[in-house]
């Protein structure tokens, strides 16, 4: 192997290391003369005249260009494209030949070879140099496409965030998975993995914490895996790990019960300790399901029943999960079928106020009077059922075309203040919000105030959504009001980042069913009364049903209640007309 070194480069440019592969003594005199009548001292030259040797050069130190002949020692034309070839990606590659063969330069080409010349052109020194400067730029700009597609395929198949599979990867893994287990006979899991109480994380320490919750929350179950299973992210808060060859039960069960204890780790940002737990749904192939579709089903319906019961547990598949989903959707379909019939009414409920026992004002709720086994539905189980379905918003704006048209007679009623149940995914619809502000000035119009009840589980689930519900109800003169304080965890937080924008809280039935017969309890619901009315807001005790209840909130110092004690819900006609009137309803006969 002859060297030959120009430890410089001059100034025209840097120093490239070049690997001249040339048997033929007079062509490489011919070469080198030719860059030496350029500019010799641009290139570092070593020289080599086998293909064995070439390749143990490119083995051992990065060149910047490799200038070689087609026919070696030790190999020919085809056996010399293949063999440097393999370095093509890495290094730009310029054949010569004695003649000029197309065939041969095509071959060249598709082994990705950058270029080819015929040296009976070698001492045209303008065009040795083009082809030496076209073949380095056009290996630099294959190089950095090969490298965008490379980031573009990993972007296209990985959670960013996560850096984890996503959605797409993981469907293409659960396929061959699946593939391979029907092969082998093995069984696997599928497991969903949902974020409990995320959100409110995500809002209250902003989007760059709930980045790094999420990535850690990845980081901590593939720690808990093993290395052949799969950890992607499917969706803003969901995970979803693939266990094939599971057929231990022992084993899965403890894998599983490692993941939920790390995730109910706190986390640590910037000095913060903040906590998440997960709902986790559970399905194996083929036990379960024999079809991608149906076991990706059925561990959503294992994780969902782990969130609606609470959270921070784990739920394997059952036959039964996929009946309670039918009954869910026949009663989604009756639903719908009674809107479309008009079959739903309004109820209304008095609020009293305490210290004169006056009407303080009426609470509008939805009724759906049915037979059977379901029996009748209420406000709440509707707004559930609704949602669940995305009929909300309808179920919303057909609560006030009815309200619209009990609109004179509420008035005749005598009731001040109208009080509606909204959730956030009506009032993220701009429709009715201007139906609601419609109604709304039509009340003021008489003189009286409208409110909007939240429920507080609601702004547990979107408190961004909540606040901006709550500064759109504010520009429409609607007054708001947090429905069942006290229900969730986030509640003090509620009346500190909000409590500019509410005026009435309700403390939820919880607080008030054993508030006279427990002490603990009793102080437990005077603080908050005294909280509520320390922040200048109007406090309602929720779900007053006995005598015993009413004399214990009066004691505390509540102002007003509402609950079945005082009434129950009745229809327009037999809303009391005066005050007075309330205790003759129904329920205090």
């Amino acid at each position: 192997m002859t060297r030959l070194v120009k430890p410089q480069a001059n100034q025209k440019g840097e120093t490239l290391n070049l690997l001249l592969v040339e048997p033929d003594h007079n062509d490489y005199t011919t070469i080198v003369s030719a860059l030496r009548r350029h500019d010799y001292e641009q290139f570092n030259i070593t020289h080599v005249s086998r293909i064995d040797d070439a390749i143990r050069a490119l083995g051992q130190e990065r060149y910047d260009l490799v200038i070689s002949e087609f026919n070696l020692p030790d190999s020919r034309s085809a056996g010399t494209v293949y063999k440097l070839g393999q370095y093509a990606e890495s290094v730009p590659i310029i054949m010569l030949a004695s003649i000029r063969n197309e065939h041969v330069a095509q071959m060249a080409i598709n082994n990705g070879i950058e270029d080819y010349l015929a040296k009976d052109y070698l001492n045209d020194i303008h065009l040795l140099f083009k082809t030496i400067n076209f073949s380095i730029e056009r290996h630099r700009i294959k190089s950095q496409l090969r490298r965008a597609r490379t980031e573009y395929d990993y972007m296209a198949t990985h959670d960013v965030i996560c850096a984890i599979p996503n959605r797409l990867l993981f469907l293409d893994r659960l396929n061959h998975a699946l593939s391979h287990s029907d092969r082998s006979g093995d069984s696997l899991a599928l497991v969903f993995i949902n974020l409990d109480d995320f959100k409110p994380v995500n809002y209250d320490l902003g989007h760059d914490a709930g980045d790094f919750i999420l990535s850690t929350v990845a980081r901590r179950i593939q720690n808990q895996v093993r290395e052949s299973d799969t950890v992607a992210r499917i969706s803003g808060d969901e995970f979803a790990v693939l266990l094939p060859c599971c057929d231990d039960a022992l084993n899965l069960d403890q894998a599983l019960q490692n993941i939920k204890r790390v995730l109910s780790e706190p986390f640590m940002y910037q000095n913060l300790t903040c906590s998440v737990t997960a709902s986790i749904g559970v399905a194996t192939y083929p036990k379960d399901a024999v079809t991608r579709h149906k076991l990706m089903y059925f561990a959503d319906l294992a994780m969902c029943e782990a969130k609606e019961q609470g959270g921070n547990r784990i739920r394997y598949f059952r036959v039964s999960m996929a009946a309670g989903l039918q009954h869910r959707r026949q009663l989604e379909n009756d639903l719908r079928d009674a809107l479309d019939k008009d079959e739903l009414v309004l109820n209304y409920q008095p609020v009293l106020r305490l210290g004169d026992d006056a009407l303080y004002g009426v609470e509008v709720l939805l009724h759906w009077p049915r037979s059977g086994k379901d029996g009748d539905m209420g406000q709440c189980e509707l707004l559930r059922v609704a949602e669940d379905s995305r009929l909300a918003v309808r179920l919303g704006h057909y609560m006030l075309k009815n309200l619209s048209i009990d609109m004179q007679r509420l008035v005749q009623s005598g009731a001040q203040r109208l009080m509606i149940n909204c959730s956030i995914m009506q009032l993220r619809h701009n429709g009715f919000v201007d139906t609601l502000s419609e109604i709304t000035k039509l009340w003021n119009n008489f003189g009286r105030e409208c409110f909007v009840e939240i429920a507080e589980s609601d702004m547990a689930r979107d408190k961004k959504s909540a606040l901006s519900a709550i500064r759109k109800l504010n520009k429409c003169r609607v007054r708001c009001v947090i429905d069942h304080f006290g229900a969730g965890q986030y509640s003090l937080s509620y009346l500190k980042t909000m409590g500019y924008g509410i005026d009435v809280v309700k403390i939820d039935p919880g607080y008030i069913c054993d508030a006279d017969s427990d002490e603990c309890a009793s102080s437990v619901l005077k603080a908050m009364i005294s909280l509520i009315e320390d922040l200048g807001l109007a406090c309602i005790a929720l779900g007053v049903n006995t005598a015993e209840q009413d004399a214990c909130i009066r004691s505390l110092g509540c102002q007003i209640a509402q609950g079945l004690y005082y009434s129950r819900n009745v229809k327009l006609n037999s809303l009391p007309r005066e005050a007075s009137n309330i205790s003759l309803l129904q329920s205090r006969k």
